[in-house]
């Protein structure tokens, strides 16, 4: 049998949608027996120019007139939480736009909200939710740092402590002790040798994106082979440490006919183009010419609020058939299930199982989206029973 995998699906995003449908949403989740929890991002700005959401690429313009009203996560997570307590917790975010004491007290109040457990996924930032906001995307990779270090020992820490960072410094600080025989997890998310020094360093697991970047389970070995050998160079367990997948780069459906539509459709292209490979250069070792430079990555240069419509045309028009099909997990439950089982077969220890496709189906079809998310998460959890 595969080894045992803890199971997420995506709740609470738009603030056009009813509130109440998070929590339906959480309690079907809890309720279904497949799935172990819930993740929501912390995201301001989504990836698309304005030009692209149109009634045109998708049907969902006429409910979502814009994609970038996103629901707080804390505060969504807590209201979730109160239909469907057993959950786990998981909020992927950044180092940026929180400052330590604030993440460590969010963590404390949501512990209080579950049985299940909390886990923070924790990122170096990227542009388009800091810059146009006043933060500094370049601090982000020293801010983590500071982030990891200071929730941890304001977590453990049981009197008033002080702590030197490279942002933010700590004299005489707590958060009280109350929650914090709760467990948490912090997690590095995301990429890059500094981003994996301070992951292996001082977070309790690892997360990152398939096949945007585990592009396939020889990859995610490599990876996960690389920080187990950083982990015992520091005195660390592997076996104590979590390795995380978000496939949120699923498209999912049982029409072969709507999904054919799908992978042309201008949205999902778009994604490709930036997120495709979340390093553009690794396009070049499967012998792909990349979309974009190869020097360009999104976290760093993606505002898609100053892309115009000519220039959002342009930049499409470099997107073919072929790297869309190498860049999603494609297919009816059955098949992204099968998809997926070659990672967990290699050791992943927690994986977001995320479907894109309601981003451009009619609201209709995209509201059977978590019954294709169950589906897949069932047959995982079945390969891996006993």
């Amino acid at each position: 049998m595969a080894p045992q995998v803890e199971i997420d699906a995506a709740v609470g995003l738009s603030r056009y949608m009813p509130a109440a449908g998070t929590t339906t949403a959480a309690k079907v989740f809890q309720d279904c027996g497949v799935i172990d929890g819930i993740t929501m991002w912390d995201q301001m700005t989504f990836f698309h120019p304005r030009s692209l959401w149109t009634l045109e690429n998708t049907p969902m313009a006429a409910v979502m007139p814009d994609p970038d009203s996103f629901v707080d996560p804390f505060a969504t997570m807590a209201y979730a939480a109160s239909a469907a307590p057993s959950l786990n917790l998981s909020i992927g975010t950044d180092a940026v736009r929180r400052s330590p004491a604030e993440l460590a007290q969010s963590m404390l109040t949501l512990s209080a909200m579950t049985t299940g457990t909390v886990t923070v996924q924790l990122g170096g930032g990227e542009i388009k939710q800091c810059k146009p906001f006043g933060w500094k995307r370049s601090q982000g990779l020293k801010r983590l740092e500071d982030m990891l270090r200071g929730v941890k020992a304001l977590l453990d820490a049981r009197e008033p402590i002080d702590l030197q960072g490279n942002h933010w410094n700590f004299d005489t600080a707590t958060v009280g002790n109350a929650q914090k025989d709760r467990a948490f997890r912090l997690w590095g998310l995301g990429g890059g040798p500094r981003l994996i020094d301070i992951t292996t360093s001082y977070a309790d697991g690892f997360t990152t994106a398939a096949p945007f970047v585990a592009t396939s389970p020889q990859r995610w070995t490599e990876i996960k082979d690389e920080l187990k050998g950083q982990l015992v160079a520091k005195g660390r367990d592997p076996g104590s440490f979590d390795f995380g997948l978000f496939p949120a780069c699923c498209l999912i459906h049982e029409d072969e006919n709507v999904l054919d539509r799908v992978l042309d459709n201008p949205i999902v292209r778009w994604l490709t183009l930036v997120n495709g490979r979340i390093n553009q250069a690794d396009w070049l070792l499967e012998d792909i010419e990349p979309p974009i430079a190869a020097d360009w990555h999104y976290a760093i240069n993606l505002l898609p609020m100053k892309i115009g419509p000519a220039e959002a045309d342009e930049m499409l028009a470099k997107v073919t058939r072929y790297h869309v099909e190498r860049s999603w997990f494609i297919g009816t439950p059955a098949q992204v299930a099968d998809q997926l089982q070659g990672f967990v077969d290699v050791g992943t220890t927690w994986m977001h199982v995320g479907d894109l496709t309601p981003l451009v189906l009619d609201p209709a079809d995209a509201a059977e989206s978590p019954r294709r998310v169950i589906e897949i998460s069932a047959k995982l959890k079945a390969n891996s029973a006993g």
